[in-house]
């Protein structure tokens, strides 16, 4: 039989759709839709301040956090305003252009403006195979160093490395740091999507599941 609307829920409904109906009247495109952070706040455009959560997240004190949030929820326009929040190269007049009317700029974390920021995107990994998929992850993980060092050169000068493996660069780039008493925090944007796909594939599945084929395998 067919769900009949209460008043309350006629309502909300309604609201719903003259709140979108105004957003697309009166906020310019720049203003929404939008993945960077940055880009956004000198544009002018429209954001919803999710500040608050960066003391929340400093308060968990944990080495890594997974955000598990559906796809198109904002996980990386927050990671981007993170991204900013955190990174050393916004101090001063650049962070309160960014933050100054959010509410952590009336109460940033002592954390604010420490870190050399290192962003992976995973957005494209190719997962046909486990030799394909491992030849993704390490071309990801050298064009983000890649782009870390030339970010951040004048704090860390000119980087070198003797292999072209990915995670023996990103060992060594988090000893120089830590040899130089810097801060790295790493972010990981569209991981879901590539882990997503790989477990697609039962030859992949097998080798990232534990306790799947692969991982029997390799213990015998």
């Amino acid at each position: 039989s067919p769900t009949c609307l209460g008043l309350t829920d006629v309502c909300r409904v309604v609201f719903f759709v003259c709140l979108c109906v105004q957003m697309w009247l009166f906020l310019p495109p720049r203003s929404w839709c939008r993945r960077h952070f940055v880009t956004l706040r000198r544009g002018g455009g429209l954001f919803f301040d999710r500040t608050p959560f960066i003391a929340l997240l400093e308060n968990l004190r944990s080495q890594a956090v997974l955000s598990n949030r559906p796809r198109r929820f904002g996980k990386s326009l927050f990671k981007s305003m993170l991204m900013a929040y955190y990174d050393v190269h916004n101090k001063g007049a650049r962070f309160d252009a960014l933050f100054g009317d959010l509410a952590v700029g009336k109460a940033r974390t002592e954390d604010a403006s420490s870190f050399l920021v290192l962003s992976l995107d995973f957005s494209s990994l190719d997962c046909s195979s486990v030799e394909a998929l491992t030849r993704s992850l390490n071309a990801k993980l050298l064009e983000g160093i890649d782009q870390f060092g030339e970010k951040y050169e004048e704090e860390v000068g000119a980087l070198s490395f003797a292999s072209d493996d990915g995670v023996a660069r990103l060992e060594r780039l988090a000893q120089h740091l830590q040899e130089r008493d810097l801060k790295l925090y790493v972010f990981v944007d569209e991981y879901d999507v590539g882990v997503g796909q790989a477990l697609d594939k039962p030859a992949v599945h097998a080798i990232l599941t534990v306790g799947g084929e692969g991982a029997e395998r390799r213990d015998s």
